[in-house]
């Protein structure tokens, strides 16, 4: 069931974040994610997964957003299965939740898969990884049993 939308959502606003963060106190700009997370965390090929991020942002100015590279890469046994790039994601004051769907293809071998995100704004980098596993499908099962009753 899928209650989340893809796209950005603005949570708190840039002058609660401020105090909150203490903005004032740092260097500026200062980004903060606070969430990384994909549900669900067990899945079946074919199925989608929904990564959900959360980050804070202190700008330079009020208005002010930080451009950055915001990557998202997939592994399975070390190795880069899918990736994406955005060279231009704009990173907004305040505090956001972003959301995006990835179909797991449906011929994903079972195991566990560990989704890196980077934002990097050339001065940073945010580094998080966050973990799902892919279970045989049902259909497979289906079959193996059917295979061992007949």
């Amino acid at each position: 069931m899928q209650t989340r939308e893809a796209g950005e959502q603005l949570l708190t606003t840039p002058d609660k974040i401020w105090r909150k963060l203490g903005c004032d106190q740092r260097a500026l700009p200062y980004v903060q994610v606070e969430e990384n997370e994909i549900i669900p965390v067990r899945l079946e090929g074919g199925e989608k997964i929904n990564h959900h991020m959360v980050y804070s942002l202190c700008p330079p100015g009020p208005t002010e957003v930080v451009l950055t590279r915001l990557t998202r890469q997939i592994y399975y046994k070390g190795n880069i299965i899918f990736q994406d790039a955005n060279t231009n994601y704009e990173l907004k004051p305040g505090r956001w939740s972003v959301d995006a769907f990835i179909t797991v293809s449906k011929k994903a071998q079972p195991g566990i898969y560990s989704l890196k995100i980077e934002l990097n704004t050339g001065k940073e980098k945010i580094t998080q990884n966050a973990n799902f596993v892919v279970i045989p499908s049902s259909d497979e099962n289906e079959e193996e049993q059917g295979a061992i009753q007949e």
